[in-house]
């Protein structure tokens, strides 16, 4: 209940008033679903912050390599099921899409270039880039293996 408190907390002081009326290609994401996702986001940042040391931004990059691997589950998912576009874009642009987060990896990007150098900021796109990829690809096969 706390982390959900925090994340309504973090999704007002963000994004303000406009975070209640959250829009999607499909219409409106309940507020309920918007919450859950920054809950599941900020958790993980939560808890790598307790955790992680060094100058990597790991939470970041977890969030970014698992929501790969599960845009990869389900593009594999709905490849071998009938999945209706509007579900497909809703989960994979509303939730997925909300779940990761490109802005705060351009961002940590930019400062880890500044801090650390260019070497450390390159790497560090490198492996992120390489990875989701690499999660992706795992995550489109584990959904025909498994599931189809």
């Amino acid at each position: 209940v706390g982390i959900l408190r925090e994340a309504a907390q973090r999704i007002l002081v963000e994004d303000g008033p406009a975070a209640l009326q959250y829009s999607t290609t499909e219409g409106y994401l309940p507020l309920r679903q918007l919450i859950a996702r920054h809950a599941a986001r900020y958790g993980i940042a939560r808890w790598f912050g307790q955790h992680a040391t060094g100058p990597i931004p790991w939470h970041t990059f977890t969030v970014n390599v698992v929501g790969s691997f599960l845009l990869g589950a389900l593009v594999g998912y709905a490849a071998s099921r009938e999945v209706s576009e509007s579900a497909r874009a809703f989960l994979a642009v509303g939730i997925l899409g909300g779940f990761t987060t490109y802005s705060s990896f351009n961002g940590e990007t930019l400062s880890l270039c500044e801090q650390r150098g260019a070497a450390t900021a390159g790497g560090y796109v490198l492996a992120t880039v390489t990875l989701c990829l690499v999660a992706g690809w795992s995550g489109g096969w584990a959904a025909h293996r498994f599931v189809a």
